[in-house]
């Protein structure tokens, strides 16, 4: 691929920060007055598929791909930016190409942004920190068959809990308060104790909502073994859409109420079992806040079922982009503090 020669003129600059939280499961992003969550996966392109109304990524060192729900709904064996160990991830050829494309998929246009602002699990932080930082600087590939610039000016890279913390200061916590926030992700559980915006203590394992969400595949393979889309993925959507099954839509909470309240109140205990066996008490803290896009499914079908008489238990609305939501915030500041030194 030729290097791309643009001239200021045809290049536009973000006039806000471009948050992006890129995890296992799903891709989170905030820009302008703008959000957009898509599952994080992308699928080598076919030929075939011209008459498909996708977007196509090309790199110098790869086939063409695309990415998110194109790559969902056109794709059935669909591929995730990850390899054996989660923590490599970061540095693997498709992670980052499917970092650029998601920003080349939002922003359309060769653009300069001047503050990006993402994250890391607290236990990858220290030893991953270079790859994210590493992706200021100048991009160029292929969108849509045509050169596509990005330039990242600055890029900040946060312990993923400070994003909840951010997105939670104003409202629900004050700033003295004894924080602990505990993020069930797809893949991962990260729980970290915080005194204000310092990481105080981190543990993590994999006990992400994917665990729950293989036995709620297994659940519906007994009476729908003839479905491919029980993937973890997939289990998202069908839990809050149901399942389209021969012309009709099935609601799977409805059908599988108590066996759905048991598979997640096991992962609910097993989740509290890591926490005891760290020595951590959660009635020590004022708040403990539970976020993480599995944390919404926890809330549905247990605490919601059974009751919460923990008053301190912070369960945050719309959990899947409390990240991406104080990763803005935080680029806003960010902003505010560059605009004032000039």
């Amino acid at each position: 691929m030729e290097a791309m020669k643009l001239t200021k003129k045809t290049v536009k600059t973000l006039e806000t920060p471009y948050a992006i939280d890129l995890g296992n499961g799903f891709s989170k992003r905030m820009w302008k007055d703008k959000m957009s969550v898509d599952p994080s996966v992308f699928a080598v392109y076919n030929p075939t598929w011209s008459d498909a109304k996708v977007d196509i990524f090309e790199f110098e060192d790869g086939d063409p791909i695309i990415i998110g729900n194109h790559a969902k709904n056109l794709v059935k064996n669909v591929s995730q930016a990850m390899v054996s160990e989660s923590a490599e991830r970061y540095s693997s050829k498709q992670f980052r190409q499917l970092f650029l494309s998601t920003i080349a998929k939002d922003l359309r246009k060769s653009t300069r942004i001047p503050h990006l602002v993402t994250g890391l699990p607290v236990s990858h932080f220290n030893s991953r920190i270079d790859q994210l930082e590493s992706f200021k600087g100048e991009h160029t590939f292929l969108f849509n068959g045509e050169k596509i610039y990005i330039e990242i000016e600055n890029v900040h890279v946060l312990p993923q809990p400070l994003g909840t913390y951010f997105y939670t200061i104003d409202e629900d916590i004050d700033t003295g308060d004894s924080v602990l926030v505990i993020d069930v992700g797809h893949g991962t559980l990260d729980i970290t104790e915080l005194n204000g915006q310092a990481v105080v203590t981190d543990i993590g394992n994999d006990l992400g909502i994917k665990e729950a969400h293989n036995n709620v595949a297994a659940l519906l393979r007994e009476d729908f073994n003839d479905r491919t889309e029980f993937g973890s993925i997939g289990i998202t959507e069908i839990l809050e859409k149901g399942l389209k099954y021969k012309g009709s839509r099935i609601s799977i909470r409805e059908k599988y109420e108590k066996q759905l309240r048991a598979i997640f109140r096991n992962h609910f205990d097993l989740i509290l079992a890591f926490i005891t066996e760290n020595k951590l008490d959660l009635t020590t803290y004022d708040n403990v806040i539970w976020t993480g896009g599995g944390s919404q499914e926890l809330f549905d079908f247990i605490m919601n079922e059974e009751g919460n008489d923990n008053n301190h238990y912070i369960f945050i609305e719309e959990p899947q982009t409390a990240n991406i939501k104080g990763y803005f915030a935080f680029g806003q500041a960010k902003e505010d503090e560059f605009n004032d030194t000039e």
